[in-house]
């Protein structure tokens, strides 16, 4: 799990399921509601990420809801959903074996703790 605040183990990207080439989205987006669901949040942010290219920060595909665009091997995207103000940005490749983490350079497993 990596919504904020909630660990996450580092190897769980296989397990994505709507981050595979041929996926909507839009379904990427429904994947991170019910994951809030599950740990009683509401999630109301109108997106929960978005493509990364050479010409552009936030391209599409934007993971929105109802978004009908296909995501392709080889598409690189920021994954941000948010938790009231925080969240914390991953970026995957999407790849047909599963996605590939390439934010790696240090944890992102639990919120930063500032005391």
């Amino acid at each position: 799990m990596w919504i904020a605040g909630c660990a996450r183990p580092r190897k769980s990207w296989s397990s994505w399921r709507p981050i595979w080439p041929g996926t909507r989205a839009g379904d990427v987006y429904e994947f991170v509601v019910k994951e809030f669901g599950k740990h009683g949040w509401t999630y109301t942010t109108s997106l929960v990420g978005h493509g990364v290219g050479c010409w552009w920060h936030q391209q599409e595909p934007v993971l929105a809801r109802g978004s009908e665009i296909v995501l392709e091997e080889g598409m690189v995207l920021a994954l941000e959903p948010h938790k009231d103000y925080w969240h914390i940005q991953d970026m995957v490749v999407v790849r047909a074996r599963g996605p590939e983490l390439i934010s790696d350079k240090f944890s992102t497993d639990q919120m930063f703790v500032i005391q």
